[in-house]
């Protein structure tokens, strides 16, 4: 039995359609290619629903479409100042390897321009400019100059200003050539003599600094917005409307804010319907992957996709919470006397909710309570009722319990007191010292 899950290589295209996304897969790409106006379009999805590997499949159908694009990882650039060098570097790489003839002049404009945004001049013109104040950094930067300052700071600023007024059509005119190429680039890119849009991706901003997450969604309205360029931001949106307001305050409009950079939302899609949705689908491709003993496999199978459907779980939440399963059966060595519905409810609740995992398995929480916690629970979901009612007699006291009326099915699931005094202990301990990362 594997505890982690096996990494997951992406296919390069949806020729293995496992969650029935090609649809949805062909219209984004019927968008992004019929097009060449600037467009900034947004993949939206909560975090663990599967949109990296999502648009990796995508990335090999824009191939077929002759369609070319770039994978910029936001996340592992994290640690740069620099938000436009770190996109432009990624478009001029790509270039240079696909012998666009635009490469050397789009690598000398991003230099310009590279250059005059790291500058410290550019820096308090900007501030000034917006009626900003000057930060630390900019301080300590004006302290290894001020042998060379003979007059007030106000004047140095100033005379700072003033020459980056006069530099001000020099810089736009930078700007206006390196959008020109840009904009060219992916006539120079053309496959067999079909030239599509270039489509830029950029995913995990959500998972950045949220300064630096706010200054890729300014660069690119700002420095990269052209025709025959097409971004696309794959974003958790409400994390990135969180990133807007650490930057700009709490005070701010974020999700109008937002809409001032991106052109058109999409949403990845998730099926929940009864016959065919996407925890079940994953649910039995994790049992493989773990190596289940065949004879719990059914039985987890119907648990973890009932009860993980309850729980909205995301693809990686599910992930965690097979982790958990093989963490507890690893532990207690058997599955031999425990209840497979209880264990998996167990394992979800230390993904879901651990705070109600820490409540039931410290005893401090009342039965009475635990419905309302887990919340209303459909008739069809046979595997979470009885694992809330294997749960609810392993929190009654003895009197509660021999109080139960007659035809309460608790009383019937707890009619040994050794087990019913154990079921909490025996499934929840082996979970309260080991969890995946």
């Amino acid at each position: 039995m594997k505890i982690i899950t096996p990494s997951f290589v992406p296919p390069d295209n949806f020729d293995v359609d496992t969650f029935q996304r090609k649809n949805f897969s062909s219209a984004l790409t019927n968008v992004v290619t019929s097009t060449s106006e600037p467009l900034v379009v947004s993949l939206n999805g909560s975090w663990g629903v599967g949109k990296t590997t999502f648009i990796k499949m995508w990335q090999g159908e824009l191939w077929k479409e002759h369609t070319h694009s770039i994978y910029i990882d936001a996340f592992s650039n994290d640690h740069s100042d620099n938000a436009f060098l770190v996109v432009a570097s990624a478009i001029i790489d790509y270039a240079k390897v696909h012998h666009a003839p635009q490469t050397g002049e789009l690598m000398e404009k991003a230099k310009t321009i590279g250059t005059q945004l790291m500058s410290i001049g550019a820096k308090i013109a900007l501030r000034a400019a917006t009626l900003g104040v000057l930060k630390e950094t900019d301080i300590e930067a004006l302290e290894e100059v001020k042998d060379n300052i003979s007059e007030s700071l106000s004047d140095f600023a100033g005379s700072i200003i003033e020459e980056k007024l006069k530099s001000f059509n020099k810089d736009r005119l930078a700007i206006e050539s390196f959008k020109a190429y840009l904009s060219e680039l992916p006539e120079g890119l053309a496959k067999e003599g079909v030239s599509r849009p270039l489509v830029v991706i950029i995913d995990e901003l959500d998972r950045c600094r949220p300064s630096f997450a706010v200054e890729v969604l300014e660069k690119i309205k700002h420095l990269f917005s052209v025709e025959n360029v097409i971004f696309v931001l794959v974003i958790n949106k409400l994390q990135i409307e969180e990133s807007i307001r650490a930057t700009y305050g709490s005070n701010i409009d974020a999700h109008t804010y937002l809409q001032k950079f991106i052109s058109l939302e999409a949403t990845l899609p998730r099926r929940k319907d009864r016959r065919s949705n996407d925890l079940k689908i994953y649910s039995e491709l994790l049992l493989r992957l773990h190596e289940f003993p065949e004879d719990l496999r059914t039985d987890l199978a119907e648990s973890t996709e009932k009860i993980g459907n309850h729980f909205d779980l995301t693809l990686r939440q599910l992930e965690r919470s097979f982790s958990n399963i093989a963490i507890f059966y690893t532990a207690t060595g058997t599955h031999q006397n425990y209840h497979p519905c209880v264990v998996v409810l167990v394992c979800i609740l230390k993904v879901a909710s651990p705070e109600l995992f820490n409540k039931i398995g410290g005893h401090g929480i009342t039965y009475q309570a635990l419905e309302g916690e887990i919340g209303r629970i459909h008739e069809e979901n046979y595997p979470l009722h009885i694992a809330t009612q294997w749960l609810r007699v392993g929190l009654m006291k003895d009197h509660e319990f021999n109080n139960l009326a007659k035809d309460d099915e608790a009383r019937h699931l707890g009619h040994r007191p050794h087990e019913r005094q154990t079921i909490i202990s025996r499934h929840f301990a082996p979970l309260m010292f080991f969890s995946p990362q």
